[in-house]
């Protein structure tokens, strides 16, 4: 076998190779039909956990900048009056280190299901804006962040 016939096998292995990965690769979206609280929650990892009353939502999504509601709360506890300008508090706990936003904690929710061709495949998810101090459960299991990108089935 000549140089040249060895040369255009191994091109032609390695096109074989490179169709079969881009057929095996699918992208989809994820971003819309999510539920979401903000505040602090117990069991909201859980499988059966009812988010009915949460607010449907798509992502991309922030909830530290959406305006705050205003109600008998923004009495000031200070002597200063107290301002609040769309997500802006003047009362935020750490002030101007966070842009006077109040910060806390936010629950997104999704349901799905994987098709059933999918049943015996490696499946990721990747989340492209999560935002530091995130926890992630896929299925009751946590995950923690770093970790996120080798989850593969439970």
């Amino acid at each position: 076998m000549t140089k040249k016939q060895l040369y255009i096998i191994l091109i032609f292995i390695v096109s074989l190779m490179n169709i079969e990965a881009q057929e095996t690769k699918r992208d989809s979206k994820f971003d819309s039909d999510w539920k979401f609280y903000r505040g602090k929650v117990s069991g909201a990892e859980k499988l059966n956990f009812d988010d009915k009353a949460w607010r449907n939502i798509s992502l991309p999504h922030d909830w530290s900048i959406e305006d705050l509601p205003l109600s008998d709360k923004t009495k000031s506890i200070t002597d200063k009056p107290r301002i609040i300008c769309g997500p802006f508090d003047s009362e935020a706990i750490c002030g101007f280190a966070t842009g006077y936003t109040i910060g806390g904690t936010g629950w997104y929710r999704k349901h799905f299901r994987l098709p059933k061709g999918l049943a015996d495949k490696v499946v990721t998810i990747q989340f492209d804006g999560v935002y530091m101090n995130s926890d992630v459960w896929l299925y009751c299991f946590w995950i923690r962040p770093f970790e996120i990108s080798e989850f593969r089935r439970y």
